[in-house]
């Protein structure tokens, strides 16, 4: 008897609930009018951008232009810096061994004069040894 109870109570109040849901679900506004304006709005508009992408695309074409030729320049200029490099690293080799050549000269040089400088010392000395060595 229970189940009959509530069973009677949730069929009164299903189509109380069900009346709220309807009531309050916004409503849908047909609008054809201004669909059809909005539309033909839409393709009056076309044509201006049509223009406006053709100018973009004009633009985008011209900057791509641009940075080609930089880039161009910028290959052309690397290309003159590798060459410079290599022109001055040459330099530098060329440089490097002439100044080993001077420090082998200058050390051959240096050895000579201290050899005849020790000749000239010793023959002194020898000679001075010799001497007192005579006398005696």
């Amino acid at each position: 008897m229970n189940s009959r109870k509530m069973l009677t109570r949730f069929l009164m109040v299903l189509p109380i609930l069900s009346l709220g849901i309807l009531l309050s679900a916004p409503q849908a506004k047909a609008g054809y009018f201004n669909d059809v304006y909005n539309g033909i709005k839409t393709f009056s508009e076309i044509p201006s951008d049509m223009n406006q992408l053709k100018q973009e695309y004009q633009d985008a074409a011209k900057q791509l232009s641009e940075a080609q030729s930089t880039l161009e320049a910028y290959q052309n200029q690397n290309e003159e810096l590798v060459k410079q490099n290599q022109e001055l690293t040459e330099t530098v080799k060329t440089l490097n061994a002439a100044q080993e050549a001077r420090e082998a000269s200058s050390r051959r040089l240096r050895i000579i004069l201290y050899t005849v400088i020790g000749l000239f010392v010793g023959y002194f000395i020898f000679m001075r040894v010799l001497r007192v060595l005579l006398r005696r």
